[in-house]
């Protein structure tokens, strides 16, 4: 029998990999605070298992509701069954990025103890969010789903670098800008993404236009400040399973085996060399990339995924039969 789930719009890509669920899936789309107001085509189609509802629209008989913050949970508050809380960003990331007065243990221990007094089951994208919101299985994240059907061959015909992010200027620091500019201010690049005032930076028409660019770019750019971001995201892992080679900063958790799958460096200058080492040797790069393919479908295989997503389902449900926690100041 099929899952019942209720979303939030909130990462279109993430929530892309739900296809791969048996499931049907509502989708609660046009909510305030978007950056495109409404499900973004350009960076993902609708999963063929789900559908587009407005707020409002839902009632009890989901079997568990996927929230990706705290005002998801808000919104759906009333609803009578089991929720489960997918940690996206570092709890350091937050609070940088809302100059939060609070400390950052502080807003965990805050957050613990609601998602504990309503039975709420926390998750994370990665093992690093697990760690920072101090989850109790820190290596039970559920990681991505790359399906090798939907990249393609790689040809990196183009002799330019490709990087995709959205909201550049807000993630600035988090997303380690600076060492992207000073590496490549003087090599080709394109930087794919809904950066409003960011000269050139535009999103993809569609999904298909995106895998276009990942199977003909010459190298993928990731780079991320440890501590706040993991060593990778959605992007330059679908770019890896494209074929990609990635190069970037020196990160703890990155992917990438330097001179291997990419190219890791310290600073800015050291990674503008390896650029362009790629852009003058299109062999290199397809050799590179078929190994950052190799080692990534390893990684993240769909059915990792879905196990993953299955057992935090399982576990919520477990969770909510308990029902409330009793005396509970939260709660009261």
């Amino acid at each position: 029998m099929p899952h019942r789930l209720l979303t939030f719009n909130s990462h279109e890509s993430w929530i892309f990999q739900l296809r791969h669920l048996d499931a049907r899936i509502d989708i609660v789309d046009g909510l305030p605070g978007r950056a495109t107001g409404r499900w973004d085509t350009r960076q993902r189609p609708v999963p063929p298992n789900a559908a587009l509802i407005e707020l409002g629209d839902f009632s009890n008989h989901y079997d568990c509701v996927l929230a990706h913050n705290v005002s998801d949970l808000l919104l759906c508050e009333n609803l009578r069954v089991p929720k489960i809380l997918i940690l996206h960003t570092t709890l350091e990331h937050r609070a940088r990025q809302e100059n939060s007065s609070v400390e950052p243990p502080a807003f965990a221990s805050a957050v613990r103890r609601y998602l504990e007094d309503r039975r709420v089951h926390p998750v994370a994208g990665t093992p690093t969010k697990a760690r920072s919101w101090n989850l109790t299985n820190p290596d039970d994240a559920l990681g991505l789903a790359l399906d090798p059907r939907d990249f393609g061959q790689f040809t990196g015909d183009h002799a330019r670098g490709l990087r995709v992010a959205h909201q550049i200027q807000q993630k600035y620091e988090t997303l380690y800008y600076e060492f992207h500019e000073n590496a490549f201010r003087d090599l080709p690049v394109r930087v794919v993404g809904h950066n409003p005032g960011m000269p050139g930076a535009v999103p993809a028409q569609d999904y298909e236009e995106l895998l276009t660019y990942y199977r003909t770019h010459r190298f993928f750019i990731h780079t991320a400040r440890p501590g706040l971001e993991d060593g990778y995201n959605m992007a330059s892992a679908e770019a890896m399973a494209a074929g990609m080679p990635v190069l970037g900063n020196l990160h703890p958790t990155s992917h990438v085996e330097h001179g291997v799958s990419g190219f890791l460096t310290k600073t800015p200058d050291e990674l503008a060399t390896h650029a362009e080492t790629l852009l003058n040797n299109r062999d290199l790069a397809l050799s590179m990339g078929a190994r950052a393919r190799d080692r990534i479908l390893q990684i993240f295989p769909v059915a990792r995924f879905v196990d993953r997503l299955e057992h935090a389902i399982k576990t919520a449900k477990a969770q909510y039969a308990k029902g409330p926690r009793a005396h509970s100041p939260a709660s009261s």
